[in-house]
């Protein structure tokens, strides 16, 4: 597991390598424009902080993991926690005329943990079984100045890519979420199979799926 996780981390920072240099002749003898770069990896323990100040901003306080529940996530299922890395430019330039390069953050995240059982429940979503056929993903999070930008269903297009390498075996992908989310599910090919019986905070949730009858 360890070596597919790296192998897909320097994947990705090649491909976002390959971009910079692509924008970079694109961008000889034009006037330098803002832009964004976004790139998925798998969690690495120094992104903690960050992703427990995403949570605790992009959830209401009785529906947001604790920073105990994101560790566990994190060093049990890391082969199920990926991030999303942004990497940009300003209109700022240096001595060589090209845009100047900002330091990588951390802009968003998906995390799960798997279960033997088939049915979606508080109890299932509590624990983790590395032998486990059925993803439940417990947090799609985008921090809010990086939302309606297309990021998170990019991420959740990424992160079914990212399962099938580290975990092959699973061939069931569940959540919750709220009524408002339904529709950016399902443009990342989850079906909806209706109210949710779990209770998490005060507001309705509804259960959402993708099956891989072959395994992924």
């Amino acid at each position: 597991m360890a070596m597919i996780a790296e192998i897909l981390y320097c994947w990705a920072k090649y491909e976002n390598w390959r971009e910079r240099r692509r924008q970079r002749k694109a961008m000889q003898g034009y006037e330098a424009a803002s832009q964004d770069l976004v790139f998925f990896r798998p969690v690495e323990q120094n992104d903690l902080t960050s992703i427990k100040k995403l949570e605790a901003a992009g959830y209401p306080e009785d529906e947001a993991a604790s920073p105990q529940a994101l560790d566990f996530r994190a060093s049990e299922a890391s082969n199920l926690f990926m991030v999303a890395v942004s990497s940009g430019y300003t209109t700022a330039e240096h001595s060589s005329g090209l845009p100047k390069h900002q330091p990588d953050v951390l802009v968003g995240y998906i995390c799960g943990t798997l279960t033997t059982a088939d049915t979606l429940t508080h109890e299932s979503m509590s624990t983790h079984d590395g032998e486990g056929h059925t993803l439940r993903i417990h947090s799609v999070c985008v921090a809010a100045e990086y939302q309606r930008k297309g990021i998170a269903s990019r991420m959740l297009k990424a992160y079914l890519q990212f399962v099938q390498q580290s975990c092959p075996q699973v061939f069931s992908i569940q959540l919750i979420c709220k009524k408002n989310l339904v529709s950016l599910y399902e443009s990342a090919g989850f079906t909806l199979k209706g109210p949710s019986s779990v209770v998490h905070g005060k507001d309705q949730w509804y259960d959402l799926q993708v099956s891989f009858p072959k395994g992924l």
